[in-house]
């Protein structure tokens, strides 16, 4: 057993996660999971997990909320990050894949800002369900991408929240080169184990769902990784965003729904807006409270995210 990071063997036991063994590298702090399950046990899980009696009717609701909002931080998030490849591509309008698309949500807003935009999903359903809602395309794929798209193809691929579900990193690494071109921009946002909640919660953290999550990265991990596969990290940056962590990980919802379970009552969705009403600002008391210790410390963020550049070898 060794590090996919760094190689080194010097691997810590951090005892059981789930029914999984978990583990630690001393060297880069790159935490997985071991034996990792078979591609069939992860298919049969997400096949699982992802059940949706009427999935088209679900992204069309979600998508028309995104639409109509007039201050979207899943919106907002989007912009930065295109801008951000923007410049360091130096040009405005960009070739884009996205792996592992989900409900869209990226795809549909970069294809109304008129980029050239691609989606994936493994799902065949999903992208075929999504795909006839929003505005964009969102393939199914089950073969290399080269296979797909042919070599030298996008100026930015975009993974958000989806490398760490990935079974085989590398080989994915391997097959985005062969993608990207020369001047590309890769962009990976991962959940960061360096991140003070992370510290603080151990194997309760949030984030810490294994088969769901195999691998756990932090800057370090992740840019040692990279740099195997001549990609360089040029940025980075780790924050909590209204549109996922800070509901998920500083919010008493999870005691208010315990409370509502108790009393037979429908469990209520975490927003996922700007905090714009009593109740929005009430569930996250505890985010008010440790935010200005958030703010003082380094790599506090739940969400690392890293752009990257190809490197010669």
């Amino acid at each position: 057993m060794h590090c996919i990071c760094c190689e080194s063997t010097k691997i810590t036991s951090l005892g059981k996660l789930k029914s999984y063994d978990y583990n630690e590298c001393n060297q880069c702090g790159f935490k997985f999971i071991y034996p990792l399950p078979t591609q069939q046990e992860l298919t049969d899980f997400y096949n699982k997990t992802r059940v949706n009696i009427d999935l088209k009717q679900t992204v069309k609701k979600l998508i028309t909320e995104f639409d109509q909002s007039p201050s979207n931080p899943k919106k907002d998030w989007f912009h930065i990050v295109l801008k951000n490849v923007q410049q360091i591509c130096k040009k405005e309008k960009l070739s884009i894949l996205e792996l592992g698309s989900g409900y869209g949500y990226f795809i549909h807003e970069m294809t109304n800002k008129g980029q050239q935009v691609i989606g994936t999903e493994s799902t065949k359903e999903y992208a075929e369900a999504v795909s006839e809602v929003i505005n964009g395309k969102i393939e199914f794929i089950d073969q290399p991408l080269i296979q797909q798209y042919g070599k030298e193809q996008f100026d930015f691929v975009y993974l958000e929240h989806v490398f760490e579900h990935v079974l085989s990193p590398e080989k994915l690494l391997a097959e985005i080169k062969e993608v990207m071109k020369q001047d590309g921009v890769l962009v990976l946002s991962v959940p960061n184990t360096s991140s003070l909640f992370s510290k603080l919660m151990g194997k309760k953290w949030p984030w810490a769902t294994p088969p769901d999550h195999l691998y756990y990265y932090n800057l370090k991990s992740i840019t040692t990784l990279l740099s195997k596969h001549n990609l360089k990290v040029v940025n980075s940056s780790t924050g909590d965003y209204y549109f996922r962590s800070i509901y998920q990980m500083y919010s008493i919802m999870p005691i208010i729904n315990f409370i509502r379970k108790r009393l037979k009552k429908k469990t209520i969705n975490n927003p996922y807006t700007y905090p714009n009403n009593i109740f929005s600002i009430f569930v996250l008391f505890p985010y008010w409270i440790i935010y200005p210790i958030l703010k003082l410390i380094k790599n506090s963020g739940n969400e690392l995210t890293v752009y990257c550049i190809k490197t010669k070898k």
